[in-house]
């Protein structure tokens, strides 16, 4: 484990993989998770570190649980699509997950965010073969290696 800033995620996060749903920090490097597209695509990294900064607790309408991430985890929004969290406006919809990216209906509003500084918690990633996406407690979220 490194400490560094990349984008992730805090563990107990929920993940749709082709064998049912795992938390992140469950997934392993072969496994095939949900993208946005609607194919399952391999999991070829699982980044884990130490993250000493700050957070975010973002919760959408119609989404049972929050969603709490660094801020610059990308989100597909219907509006302009990747946005990093930090971004996300009231005017932004989130893609669902299960939901295709041309319908309207799958996608949701912010209701919250809220800011938690100077967390110091293990995160997780996941970098995802083809689409670079995946999903988390039901919405579509981008997987890369490296945040640029």
């Amino acid at each position: 484990m490194s400490n560094n800033n990349s984008d992730c995620f805090m563990a107990g996060h929920k993940v749709i993989t082709n064998r049912g749903i795992s938390n992140i920090e469950d997934i392993k490097v072969g496994d095939m998770v949900l993208s946005h597209d609607l194919t399952y695509n391999r999991v070829y990294k699982v980044d884990n570190h130490i993250h000493n900064g700050n957070v975010l607790t973002i919760t959408l309408k119609d989404v049972e649980e929050a969603i709490v991430c660094t801020p610059n985890h990308k989100f597909l929004t219907y509006e302009a699509g990747w946005v990093e969290a930090q971004y996300i406006t009231f005017n932004h919809h989130v893609l669902l997950a299960n939901r295709r990216e041309d319908d309207v209906d799958g996608y949701k509003e912010l209701v919250s965010v809220s800011a938690s500084n100077d967390v110091v918690e293990v995160m997780y990633n996941l970098c995802v073969e083809k689409s670079e996406s995946y999903t988390v407690n039901g919405v579509v979220v981008h997987g890369n290696e490296t945040n640029e």
